[in-house]
């Protein structure tokens, strides 16, 4: 800081006497030949000769005159220690002796204001401006603080719509890189957790009217926990807070889970680390409910709550992106899946056979196929009506997959008859199989109109992979062939096709 004053000093001898004159009025003052230890505030004067005499003050000059509420003065010396505070300088914590700033993050800038670089920062609200100053033969710096609460207020929404522009494109790429349910569910809570650093999140879906409500993927909660809320019930009281959420179709928001009387004994107690707040999201599409989204916060995260709009647009994403999904699989299913008993079609059934014999030159595995015809099912349907012979083979579809393996494939061939793909099945395993679901729809009872009772048999062709054929079409001819066998032998049986199709027999 200089002030211009014009004064009628010609000499030394002079500029003695007025800097006795100033100490009389207890005003220290020296110039670069008379530096005096200052004890407060250094006001430079540039005198007419060119000489600068430097006074210390109690007050900072005409600074006095402003704010102190918004206004600070502090001055550091070599060491970056506070000497003279004034104004809001008096309230910041690190102007404390004997903190030095150098420790702190205006470390920087007072460096650079020691070595004569000007400069400021914004820190806390405040804006900081440096500049460097003598201290006796020592070098100081003067560092003026303003009130800066606008510009943290803009700072802050800069970094937070900064922030929320990084989640929407990270979530939002996440979603669009998925068609299907399970790895859209995955992505979202993954990539959710991660930007917002939460202590857990979970995701519930809707796949079908049977199922309900399905806990699709989590992270960050316990075995325990997922266990508990594997699904949601739409009937009853709700025993969490995603059920209420569910029921009410309303956000609920929570900003301490340990301390709220609905989620202290379970919400509080499945997540890994110390949980927070908490929001639970209804995921709906018009007034369609597909899921429920909840988010639990670390302990400590003043701004979970803050993002509540950024949580409820990120659930709009993703209803629309679960929504696509569910829409996607019911299309795949429909051109897969056989609407009558719900088994694969034929269609699906070929492409399931034809990768299982791709997969032989790799692990050299064996697999069984057996072809199966409702014994005089044209009759039934004649003498019973078509309803009832809809009804029996879906009887015979739930007979065959109470017989099978987990990773067996039934397939409705067409009409009565249907193919069963047994992979990694040996000879004797194929045609017990065979006989186990030979037996399960023997046991098939249907009653007709008039209260009588029909029992249902079927007949069964086995074949053996690669040795019957090792072609799609050759195993499942040769299938084909044995149950022709079966049905001449007399039905209800299982016969096996012995030895290799020849190419005469393939056509």
């Amino acid at each position: 800081m200089s002030t211009q004053y014009q004064y009628s000093v010609t000499s030394n001898q002079n500029l003695q006497r007025l800097i006795e004159a100033l100490e009389t009025l207890d005003i220290q003052a020296g110039n670069s030949e008379n530096e005096p230890g200052l004890l407060g505030f250094p006001c430079q004067l540039s005198l007419p000769d060119g000489t600068n005499l430097t006074l210390g003050l109690d007050k900072p000059g005409v600074l006095n005159y402003l704010d102190p509420e918004s206004l600070g003065i502090a001055i550091l010396d070599q060491f970056g220690v506070a000497q003279h505070l004034w104004g809001i300088a008096n309230h910041i914590p690190l102007f404390t002796p004997p903190k030095t700033v150098l420790e702190s993050e205006l470390a920087s800038i007072v460096l650079g204001a020691y070595r004569g670089v000007q400069n400021s920062q914004f820190l806390d609200g405040f804006r900081y401006h440096v500049g460097g100053i003598n201290l006796k033969t020592n070098p100081g710096v003067v560092l003026l603080v303003t009130d800066a609460s606008d510009e943290k207020v803009l700072t802050r929404k800069a970094g937070r719509h900064e922030f929320e522009a990084i989640a929407l494109r990270k979530i939002g790429k996440a979603l669009t890189m998925n068609q299907t349910l399970e790895p859209i569910c995955y992505a979202a809570v993954h990539e959710i957790a991660s930007v917002a650093e939460l202590a857990s999140a979970l995701l519930w879906v809707k796949t079908s009217a049977e199922e309900g409500y399905e806990l699709k993927a989590s992270i960050g909660a316990n075995r325990d926990g997922t266990t508990l809320l594997s699904k949601l019930h739409e009937t009853g009281n709700q025993s969490c807070i995603a059920e209420l959420v569910m029921a009410k179709r309303e956000t609920f928001l929570v900003r301490q889970v340990n301390a709220h009387a609905m989620t202290a004994e379970l919400e509080a107690k499945i997540c890994y680390l110390k949980p927070g707040g908490m929001m639970c999201v209804p995921l709906t599409i018009g007034d369609q409910l597909i899921g429920v989204l909840e988010l639990i916060a670390r302990d400590g995260d003043q701004e979970f709550l803050e993002r509540k709009e950024l949580f409820e647009t990120i659930a709009e994403h993703l209803s629309l992106a679960l929504n696509s999904a569910l829409l996607f699989e019911s299309f795949e299913r429909l051109a897969t899946i056989d609407p009558l008993t719900g088994v694969a079609n034929h269609r699906a059934m070929q492409d399931f056979l034809q990768r299982r014999i791709s997969e032989y030159d790799r692990n050299n595995q064996e697999m069984g196929v057996i072809m199966l015809d409702v014994d005089h099912f044209r009759l039934f349907n004649e003498e019973e009506g078509h309803d009832a012979g809809d009804l029996v083979l879906k009887k015979v579809v739930e007979a065959i997959k109470s017989a099978i393996r987990q990773y067996d494939l039934a397939a409705r061939y067409g009409g009565e008859e249907f193919t069963v793909i047994l992979p990694t099945a040996g000879p004797q395993e194929m045609m017990r199989i065979a006989e186990r679901i030979r037996t399960k729809i023997e046991q098939v009872e249907f009653v007709s109109s008039s209260g009588s009772k029909r029992t249902v048999t079927a007949s069964l062709g086995c074949a053996m992979f690669p040795s019957a054929s090792k072609e799609p079409q050759g195993i499942l001819k040769a299938a084909d062939i044995a149950l022709y066998q079966a049905k001449n032998a007399g039905r209800n049986r299982c016969v096996q096709f012995e030895g290799e199709l020849k190419n005469s027999e393939a056509a």
